[in-house]
């Protein structure tokens, strides 16, 4: 009984994102005029930063039967492709709407969206470190970066959009109203810093996920044929998902069970993540996910995404290990969401001041 309990209470985490994502779905009823529209981006941004929380907290878990598996199928990765795609595609869209003005405010108002968020966790981080007896200089931050390893947890994702950020408002410089050669140019960046990364010796995660940016971007550009073939070819969807999935799981066995060459695997993750994306934009199409849980998630999503893995190791790291498992995990979310909460104001503010410094 208590090894039951125990199990439960380590997966309640995982039943209840399956409760949130459940809530309020809805099959779609009007016409779609947009792959993804605002309200839409904000559910799905609040379903990819549930899903790095529960991938993210299954590796320090030895109990559950659920939790474990958002880790073993790379749940992560799906996530921060998700989070790619919906960026390239709202970058590429909004400049597809507001065109010159946009590139011109691009610099001074969208980078800061990054660098104010991951300064303000910079600080927050060093001064936690730093009450523990751990004590970092600017220098052993750029060393972290050097080997790959962000001094801020997880930020690498930052980092990575920040270079695609500075490489759009190059492209939107360069290609001015022919967008459609924006996703092109995109896809040439990305294969140059995937290279980089390589070279660098980096791991796998800081670039098997960013080509879903220029997907986005295509996305975004060629919005209205997309739309129009599957509105025509409304009944090759399941066929396409089926074959998307049946690959999916066919790929996952493969890159798990059989020893492969590093090369294969990196081409396996990213078909993996690409064609996990195509079924969830696709899937979207007909079934709707979103509620107040989701989009408030969302609106948070990357004050989650910079906190949670400092509150993991506060929780199970060198200075106290919580042994209680499902203690452990109820604490965890709670607390990265709370402080998630109280940090995201705080940024909002922070870039408000800052656009009117800038106006």
């Amino acid at each position: 009984m208590k090894s039951f309990l125990i199990h439960i209470g380590t997966d309640f985490p995982a039943i209840l994102f399956f409760i949130i994502l459940l809530w309020c779905i809805r099959s779609t009823e009007a016409e779609e005029n947009d792959l993804i529209s605002k309200e839409d981006g904000l559910s799905l941004r609040g379903m990819a930063a549930l899903l790095v929380l529960l991938h993210h907290l299954a590796p320090s878990t030895e109990n559950g039967l659920l939790l474990p598996k958002f880790y073993s199928v790379g749940a992560g990765g799906i996530a921060v492709s998700l989070f790619f795609f919906l960026s390239g595609y709202g970058l590429q869209k909004q400049y597809i709407i507001n065109g010159e003005s946009y590139r011109k405010s691009f610099l001074k108002k969208r980078i800061p969206t990054i660098l104010i968020p991951l300064a303000l966790f910079t600080v927050l981080y060093w001064l936690v470190y730093y009450s523990i007896g751990k004590v970092y200089t600017i220098q052993d931050m750029v060393a972290d970066i050097r080997i790959g390893v962000p001094f801020v947890a997880y930020s690498w994702y930052l980092i990575a959009l920040l270079l695609f950020y500075l490489f759009f408002w190059i492209s939107m410089s360069v290609f001015k109203e022919h967008t459609r050669w924006m996703p092109i140019a995109a896809c040439g960046w990305y294969i140059l810093y995937a290279l980089t990364c390589i070279k660098l010796k980096y791991l796998i995660f800081w670039y098997d996920t960013a080509h879903l940016l220029p997907v986005g971007m295509f996305c975004a550009v060629h919005e209205k044929k997309i739309l129009d073939v599957l509105k025509k070819r409304s009944s090759y969807s399941a066929l396409v998902l089926t074959a998307f999935s049946c690959w999916l799981v066919i790929s996952f066995v493969f890159a798990h069970i059989w020893p492969i060459n590093i090369y294969l695997y990196y081409i396996l993750s990213i078909s993996h993540v690409f064609l996990s994306t195509v079924v969830i934009v696709l899937l979207h199409l007909k079934i709707k996910i979103g509620n107040p849980v989701l989009r408030y998630f969302g609106k948070n999503s990357m004050e989650i995404y910079l906190i949670h893995g400092l509150i993991f190791y506060l929780l199970r790291g060198d200075i106290f290990y919580l042994n209680n498992e499902p203690l452990y995990c109820l604490l965890s979310l709670s607390i990265v969401i709370l402080i998630a909460s109280i940090l995201a104001p705080v940024d909002r503010f922070l870039l408000r001041s800052w656009k009117r410094i800038v106006k």
